[in-house]
């Protein structure tokens, strides 16, 4: 369960980078897209600890779904080949994730308990972070299907 929880994260970058895969494409920019969405809404939280979990959420999957459809639009629009693309926009989110944090971390301790204890809290005997997981791999099964 422990290790399941901890790859959960990989899962769903895993079924994101597949459907691109499918449809012979490639996209570099996954990690660096999570970084930078991650480090947003780490700090937001660290700076405002009383916003609620759900709007840090939507917050997450708001950004992540902008720079990703940043690349959809080179590629798609503008018929850039989608390792050019991503390998910049790569380096961009990357960048923009650096001079956000100035080059500095958010520590656990700077974090609402309820950030940092939701994803692990046990439903039915597995955190919450493996029933997202397993959420999504039944929508991406669904959807491939």
């Amino acid at each position: 369960v422990n290790i399941f929880n901890d790859t959960s994260i990989l899962i769903i970058l895993a079924l994101g980078q597949m459907a691109v895969i499918l449809t012979k494409s490639i996209d570099l920019s996954v990690a660096a897209n999570l970084a930078f969405t991650g480090m947003a809404v780490a700090m937001t939280n660290a700076a405002f600890p009383g916003i609620p979990l759900p709007f840090l959420i939507a917050m997450a999957v708001g950004i992540g779904a902008f720079l990703g459809s940043i690349n959809g639009i080179l590629v798609w629009w503008l018929g850039i080949p989608p390792i050019v693309v991503t390998l910049g926009t790569l380096t961009i989110y990357r960048g923009m994730a650096f001079v956000l944090s100035g080059g500095g971390w958010v520590n656990a301790h700077q974090l609402s308990p309820t950030f940092l204890n939701v994803p692990r809290t046990m439903i039915l005997g597995m955190p919450v972070l493996s029933w997202v997981a397993i959420l999504i791999i039944a929508g991406a099964w669904l959807v491939l299907s």
